[in-house]
């Protein structure tokens, strides 16, 4: 081959380097923004998660209130005829 031949394979190599590295940058940037844009959506996502969670407890309290959810609460009596051993005070009912 002959000296110019050969600059210009070397040219035509060069270019196409240029051009792969001009779009691996591209890439990276738009990596860059995917993970911005997911880490959004998940901190969104808790958000609304924490929200849902919230508005059904809501839910239900307006449910107890408006007598659509009636809450049991058992006498003393009542949870005495019921033979529970009672483990904790969470369980104690009064």
């Amino acid at each position: 081959m002959k000296k110019n031949e050969m600059q210009r394979v070397i040219d035509g190599k060069n270019g196409t380097i240029y051009e792969m590295e001009e779009k691996i940058k591209e890439l990276k940037e738009n990596n860059r923004e995917m993970i911005r844009s997911v880490d959004m959506s998940t901190r969104r996502f808790e958000e609304i998660k924490a929200e849902r969670m919230y508005m059904q407890g809501q839910l239900n309290v307006l449910k107890r209130i408006s007598g659509l959810y009636p809450e049991e609460i058992k006498t003393h009596d009542e949870w005495l005829k019921l033979g529970k051993e009672i483990l904790s005070e969470i369980d104690i009912p009064f």
